[in-house]
């Protein structure tokens, strides 16, 4: 990362949001680990990784995306 400063290779835009939000979610992750139920949360990242899967699919191979046929 030391590189990328030095070289001017960072959008400080997009870098400054990013790393203030995975702070923030850093310590409200450690916060919450010990106090919410495992099973629920394991329940929720699946449900969250199977509909970001979805919607991936859906948006490369999905009615618009497909083109069968001579049209």
């Amino acid at each position: 990362m030391v590189v990328l400063v030095i070289y001017g290779e960072i959008n400080w835009g997009y870098g400054v949001p990013m790393a203030v939000g995975g702070l923030i979610g850093g310590y409200l992750g450690g916060v919450l680990t010990g106090r919410i139920n495992r099973t629920v949360f394991r329940a929720v990242v699946a449900i969250i990784g199977f509909g970001l899967a979805a919607y991936y699919f859906w948006s490369l191979y999905g009615p618009s995306g497909l083109h069968i046929g001579s049209e």
